[in-house]
């Protein structure tokens, strides 16, 4: 990791980023809502609305090349302030009182403008104002920034890896845009009409969930047919854990297929001068999307309830019968109605749109219900959350706030006191996420650290983290930490995993046993019980005693560590 001081200790940097963050969204939507709307006649305070908002965008824009500038790659900041660099005091004042005002007073007046909207103006629209043409700003400033953010990746990643950063921009864009199109369509049908005037969105918002969709149909199959060959020498579950640590395969993947899209959606575009209803796409496209998007599942859910029943051709059958029956309600066009969506869709547009909504909602539903009555499922959520809230950051509409500006900082503070005593020694034994906060203090400290060992096990250091953000976790940062742990008695760093364990794996460089057999089906818990966790906890112990003759004695239970930093 670079900067470590800075990257977990960055007060000033992480304040100055919310207030931006804060800015911008404001200065959006004040920007937004004074747009002019057909002939609405203009006025002083609309005018005012859209000096203050472009003020406030460009106080951004400007304060962010200001501090970059002054803080980019190789310069050094003193670690006695925050704001090291005195060049920096007069924009991180302005950060603070000079920006969001300006955002603030911008909405305040938005709020306050007229809709100026006659009726010959409603009667004239044919879907929402808000909605016509928008989607393809959006689309055309997804793509540039999709490819602007894999230009900038190039020199930190190599390979596929340098899509990651890109592919998710496009997948959070995607995401959002399908579920609030299908929203705002089925919005819209239980709405029913305003008047004389019916809320219906335009081929734009139905163009958003085909390209989602369409995405999906790559993906699926993909994931499926590489989940298949990496499974062939040993089973599901390792098939599993080679899938998560070769994910950024998907995410080129989906960024690919995203870009392809989004750029024949623009040239489309602009040669017809608008893009065409949806359901002007031929039928050989919407069947092979459909094949390729619900033939993956519907084998594997087979092939899962053959293992169950014992019987195949029972299971086909069945399948066979509720295809048929999903197909014959399609060509009918009869189906029922749950809360304004059609099932079954009677059209492609439809199927789409309901993807849209019904996908992420039903995913969403279904693993709170899960984690309801299931602990594994609990336990999944957890590591989502502790990968999601741990990167610093201080600011975001709809995300918690982070944990390990907090933790990292805390833990190396508690090494050191542990450590203070002459003879001291200190056996950090973290499993999963934990592994992640230990190395992270281990960097922060610039020292070597006499009297420590590391015990990690299902730690996805290397097959997640290394794989996802390579900016900070690299070859570098793993040298440097076994630097840090090595002593006259060799390395004090072991690492445990097993080849089923779908997030931790092995870590190049550091002393690991074989993959552990796990009969018990464990995958990434309870390493604690196993033999090879005692063998390791006492070997390490030894090497901090400073008796190598001890190295490689039977396993002391009573000598094993309790298990920390579980995730």
């Amino acid at each position: 990791m670079r900067e470590q001081w800075l990257l977990w200790n960055s007060g000033a940097i992480n304040v100055a980023l919310r207030r931006l963050h804060l800015t911008a969204g404001l200065a959006t939507i004040a920007l937004l809502a004074a747009l002019p709307v057909g002939r609405a006649a203009p006025s002083d305070l609309r005018s005012w609305t859209l000096v203050l908002g472009l003020l406030a965008w460009a106080s951004v824009l400007g304060l962010l090349a200001w501090i970059g500038l002054r803080r980019g790659p190789g310069v050094r900041v003193r670690p006695a302030t925050d704001t090291g660099d005195p060049g920096l005091r007069l924009p991180f004042f302005l950060v603070r009182w000079a920006t969001w005002p300006l955002a603030a007073a911008a909405v305040v007046l938005a709020a306050l403008l007229p809709l100026g909207w006659s009726p010959d103006i409603v009667r004239s629209w044919g879907s929402l104002p808000a909605l016509r043409g928008t989607a393809v700003w959006v689309t055309a400033a997804v793509v540039v920034g999709v490819l602007v953010l894999y230009v900038l990746s190039r020199p930190l990643r190599s390979g596929r890896r340098a899509v990651n950063p890109a592919a998710m921009l496009l997948i959070a864009a995607s995401a959002g845009a399908a579920f609030g199109a299908g929203l705002i369509s089925r919005a819209a049908g239980l709405v029913g009409g305003l008047g004389s005037f019916t809320p219906a969105v335009d081929q734009y918002v139905g163009w958003l969930a085909v390209g989602v969709t369409t995405d999906l149909a790559v993906l699926v199959p993909f994931a499926a047919v590489r989940w298949w060959w990496l499974s062939r020498d040993g089973g599901r579950a390792v098939g599993v854990h080679r899938l998560t640590g070769d994910g950024s395969w998907l995410t080129a993947v989906i960024g690919v297929t995203g870009v392809v899209l989004g750029v024949a959606g623009g040239i489309g575009f602009l040669v017809r001068g608008g893009m065409p209803p949806v359901d002007t796409l031929p039928s050989w496209f919407a069947l092979t999307v459909l094949v390729l998007l619900l033939g993956p599942p519907l084998a594997v859910a087979c092939v899962l309830a053959a293992n169950r029943v014992r019987n195949l051709v029972l299971v086909v059958l069945a399948a066979a019968i509720v295809a048929a029956g999903g197909v014959a309600a399609v060509l009918s066009g009869r189906g029922f109605t749950l809360l304004g969506i059609v099932l079954p869709p009677s059209t492609f547009a439809e199927f789409c749109l309901d993807v849209a909504v019904v996908l992420p909602t039903a995913a969403v539903l279904a693993r709170i219900y899960a984690g309801l009555t299931d602990v594994g499922a609990r336990r999944g959520v957890g590591v989502l959350w502790d990968v999601g809230t741990f990167w610093p950051r201080w600011f975001h509409p709809l995300a918690p706030p982070t944990y390990s500006d907090r933790a990292v900082p805390e833990l190396d503070r508690r090494i050191t006191t542990e450590l203070e005593g002459p003879g001291a020694t200190l056996l950090l034994a973290p499993h999963s996420q934990g592994s992640i906060i230990a190395a992270a203090a281990v960097l922060l400290h610039e020292q070597p650290r006499e009297g420590l060992a590391l015990l990690t096990y299902g730690s996805p250091w290397q097959h997640l983290y290394a794989e996802f953000f390579p900016a900070q976790v690299h070859p570098v940062a793993t040298d440097t930490i076994r630097h840090r742990l090595s002593g006259p008695n060799g390395q004090r760093w072991l690492n445990l995993h097993r080849a089923t364990d779908p997030i931790g794996g092995e870590i190049d460089g550091v002393e690991q046993a074989v993959p552990l057999d796990d009969p018990c089906g464990r995958k990434h818990s309870d390493y604690w019980v196993e033999d090879e966790y005692g063998e390791a906890a006492a070997r390490l112990r030894a090497m901090l005693a400073g008796d190598p003759a001890r190295d490689g004695q039977p396993p002391d239970r009573s000598d094993a560590p309790e298990p920390a930093g579980t995730g």
